[in-house]
This record gives C-alpha cells, structure tokens and sequence, in this order.
C-alpha cells in the first residue's frame, strides 16, 4: 500500500491529509452541496450525512435556478429565501470551515448575511456579513472583525470561492485559495443551538430569519475542522476551473 500523505506514529500512520473525490477533502467533511438542484426546495447533501438543505420561502418569484458554473441557486430579492442546512451549531463547535463558491448582488442594502449559525442575543454562535461595499464582518457574536478589501466592490459581483476558518479564538479568510485575514476573536462560551444558515442570519433572539443575501450560490461545504491553508489550497486548485479563476 502507498501513502502519500501521513506521518508515522508507534506502528501506525497517521493520516492527516486526505484528498476526496477529484481532489476535494473529504476527511472531517460534515456536508457537500456540490451539485445545485434546478429546480425545487431541496439541495442534497453529497457528503452522505444527510444534512439536505431546505430552500426556505422557494418560489418563482424568491428563487432562479442559473445553469452558470454547473449550475446555482439564485437568491433574488433582499429578506426572502435563504437556505437552512439543519447542521446545529454545536455540531461544529468552536473548530470549523465554512466554504463556498458565490457571487453577490453588491446593489442591495449591507447587512447581508453570507452564512450564520448565530444567536446574538444570547452571545452564541458565528456568522459572515457584508458590512458595507468595502467590508466583510465575520466572527463571533462576541467579536465579530470587520475586514477590509480595497476592490470588494468590483470582486463580489463576480464569482469567487471563500473560505472562512474559526480554531478558538483564531479565524482566518480565504480568497480564491489566499489569505485576506488571520483574525483573533472573542470565542463564544456557547455555540448554542441554531441551525446554520447560508444567506441568512437568525433574528437576533436565535430564532427565524433576517438580513438575507441576494446572490448566486454555487456550492458551499462544511468541515468540522479548521482547515489548513494547505488544505484550502488543495480545494481550490480542484475547483478554480469549476468557475474559470486563475
């Protein structure tokens, strides 16, 4: 047998590195929304571990299902549908990445939430916002970190693939496979008991929906691991053709 990625403990190997199908990493892997529906409320969870994401308020007029990139779904309008992937917070921890391929309607109001597994009344859980044109939010409810991109405006209106890191108190962001942050942040006592959302974040007493984000998404995963910058890399060199990226 060949291992190509390990290390060698007391008679054993250790593997730390494992690529998936077509390079993807598969290990600590939680859910793979790799092949968006074209038509429905469901999107399916390719990981094997069931969490289907539900298209919450799907119709015609909330809803498109673009054929771009492999195909997406399309978030229309400011505060109607999102996507709940029924993943609780404390599944993830205070040790997780988040991964998504996506472009975003800059035209709408800020306050437009990426993803979220938040409850910030009872300052639990983590989310990801767009705070204004030059700016993501992105933490926990105890200290979420704004940062700044000086060409924000113009990139996320175009497709690009991000990655955000949470390992206790750090937090890292990752654009197209490079770092854009390495944060410290305020880690919550509890990450409490939200599902997390992509678009959406929960009303501030963890309950419902609010401050959507109109755009396309074209696939997200979630590891209940931080990812190494190696690893990210790893994931983008397999993806960056997907949606035509350097």
């Amino acid at each position: 047998m060949l291992i190509t990625s390990g290390v060698q403990i007391y008679g054993g190997v250790q593997i730390y590195d494992i690529p998936g199908y077509n390079g993807i990493l598969l290990a600590n892997l939680v859910a793979n929304y790799s092949s968006a529906p074209s038509v429905g409320s469901t999107w399916t969870d390719s990981s094997g571990n069931g969490h289907n994401i539900n298209i919450v308020n799907q119709s015609a007029s909330n809803v498109a299902y673009p054929s771009t990139y492999g195909g997406g779904v399309t978030i229309l309008n400011k505060n109607n549908a999102y996507f709940d992937t029924g993943i609780v917070a404390g599944t993830l921890s205070n040790n997780f990445t988040i991964s998504m391929a996506a472009q975003f309607n800059i035209s709408t109001t800020y306050w437009a939430t990426w993803w979220g597994d938040d409850y910030y009344s009872g300052n639990q859980g983590y989310f990801g916002y767009q705070s204004s044109s030059s700016g993501i939010t992105f933490g926990s409810v105890n200290g979420p970190t704004t940062v700044v991109f000086s060409t924000i405006g113009a990139n996320i209106a175009n497709v690009n693939i991000w990655d955000f890191t949470i390992s206790g108190t750090q937090a890292n962001i990752y654009l197209n496979g490079v770092s854009a942050g390495n944060l410290t942040i305020t880690a919550p006592s509890s990450v409490g008991t939200a599902n997390l959302y992509f678009g959406s974040r929960h009303q501030n007493t963890g309950g419902g929906y609010t401050d959507t984000s109109p755009g396309t998404y074209y696939s997200m995963r979630v590891y209940n691991i931080a990812l190494t910058y190696g690893q990210i890399q790893t994931n983008y060199q397999t993806l960056k053709s997907t949606y035509g990226l350097p």
